[in-house]
């Protein structure tokens, strides 16, 4: 991934967290995932080596993957050319 590519996945992650039209629960849902991971209560326990740490692997792949297909969504929602929530409109040079 090069230096433009992840400015752009930056730019549509924050545009996609400042939106107030995005729900709340959807923002938070990658907090969720990092709080199930490091809790000790999980659905299956950590003390079994490999299968628990699986329910945590499958948490985080879940929410990854709802993330990164809602982020794809929000930022195809915006009209070409239109500045994310945080950016400044394009300066016309003829002015």
């Amino acid at each position: 991934m090069g230096p433009r590519a992840k400015l752009s996945l930056s730019k549509q992650v924050m545009g996609y967290l400042r939106d107030p039209a995005v729900a709340l629960w959807r923002k938070g849902a990658g907090l969720v995932a990092a709080i199930y991971v490091v809790s000790p209560i999980d659905i299956v326990p950590d003390i079994l080596p490999v299968l628990g740490w699986l329910d945590d692997v499958g948490v985080v792949s879940a929410v990854a993957a709802f993330l990164i297909r809602d982020i794809r969504k929000h930022s195809r929602r915006l009209p070409p050319g239109q500045p994310f929530p945080d950016e400044e409109p394009p300066v016309d040079p003829r002015r």
